[in-house]
């Protein structure tokens, strides 16, 4: 059942929108797939990542892993790309 997993990954866009404050205002001021490439960091295995992996789009003082919790940084992975998602739909939704 898909509902549990899509479950995840809405309580950490909520967490990221309420206590980050990572809204779509904020979100609006990233470019070039910033969060989708930030997503692909945290999908990459623990032992096959570096500490601040390069290709991060932002300082490495945002670079929060958590190996021993693999699932977290799944969620992390997945709520990143729903928000690149809602980036690429204001957009569309801008040029039409």
């Amino acid at each position: 059942d898909a509902l549990p997993i899509l479950d995840y990954i809405a309580a950490e866009r909520i967490r990221q929108i309420e206590v980050e404050g990572y809204d779509a205002e904020h979100d609006s001021n990233y470019y070039e797939n910033q969060l989708a490439d930030a997503a692909i960091c945290y999908l990459v295995k623990p032992g096959h990542r570096d500490t601040n992996p390069f290709y991060w789009p932002w300082d490495a003082q945002f670079w929060k892993p958590t190996p021993e919790n693999r699932t977290r940084e799944l969620s992390k992975a997945g709520a990143l790309t729903a928000g690149q998602i809602d980036i690429e739909l204001r957009n569309e939704k801008r040029n039409n």
